[in-house]
């Protein structure tokens, strides 16, 4: 049952563009960045880690951060998982929001 929640979280990117290697995160805002995260783009999903962990345009929250870093790395985006080590070094963060914040990731479902 864990495994196919795990990968329920992958979705395609979607954002290809020719002649580019890298898409930069998404174009609209923060509504955009979190309608798409919570579609499952691991891009989105670690910008919006890092706006949750820096407190920008949202409120500071290292559970949300966590988890959102933690569904980015989960979908191969490995800086994600260095980003998170860090703020949970920085934040302090307790065992008891650890264990909250991977509560969160497993059921995270993507919306459409």
């Amino acid at each position: 049952k864990r495994a196919l929640n795990e990968v329920n979280q992958f979705v395609t990117e979607g954002r290809y563009l020719p002649g580019k290697e890298k898409v930069s995160t998404p174009v609209g805002g923060l509504k955009e960045i979190i309608k798409e995260a919570n579609q499952g783009k691991a891009q989105a999903q670690i910008e919006l880690a890092h706006r949750f962990a820096e407190g920008d345009g949202v409120k500071p929250d290292s559970v949300e951060s966590y988890m959102w870093y933690t569904l980015a790395f989960n979908q191969g985006l490995e800086k994600a998982l260095l980003a998170r080590s860090k703020m949970v070094k920085e934040q302090g963060m307790a065992l008891d929001d650890i264990i909250l914040a991977k509560r969160k990731v497993r059921n995270f479902k993507p919306r459409p």
